[in-house]
């Protein structure tokens, strides 16, 4: 995780850049909260930190080429399913009855629709959710770039 690149490509494309990204959106997720004490903090928070974990399988570094390359596997299955399998696996089958069964949901459909228009098969339903998908772009697209 603190190795990984956000993207080989797009945005926080460098070694570290996956924990750099998940920590600027984590902030940024917090300090709405502050703004705004009706949002779910924890839900948001966990979210902000899970919501690129399937990166890590969704790219590799190429030793040959000396760069950072996508999977073979990352167009057919993608970041989302893999950080969204992820999570179900960790929370229920690692830690379970750690979180309760409707945080668990409200977490995974903040992982499964942050990527709104880019991806994801399912729209932000919630506050938490929309606000998630937005603070991703402004990481991403404003501080993720040179």
């Amino acid at each position: 995780f603190y190795i990984w690149p956000a993207s080989p490509v797009h945005h926080h494309s460098f070694s570290g850049g996956l924990s750099l990204h998940s920590l600027e959106v984590a902030n940024f997720c917090d300090d709405f909260c502050k703004k705004c004490p009706k949002l779910k903090r924890d839900i948001l928070l966990t979210g902000a930190i899970w919501h690129d974990a399937g990166k890590l399988k969704s790219y590799y570094f190429n030793t040959q080429e000396n760069k950072w390359d996508y999977a073979p596997h990352y167009k057919t299955i993608g970041h989302i399913s893999e950080g969204h399998s992820e999570f179900v696996r960790v929370v229920r089958h690692i830690f379970p009855n750690t979180i309760r069964e409707h945080e668990i949901a409200e977490i995974e459909h903040l992982i499964l629709s942050h990527h709104r228009e880019y991806g994801s098969n399912v729209q932000p339903q919630t506050k938490e959710a929309f606000l998630l998908h937005h603070l991703d772009c402004v990481s991403a697209f404003v501080f993720g770039k040179p």
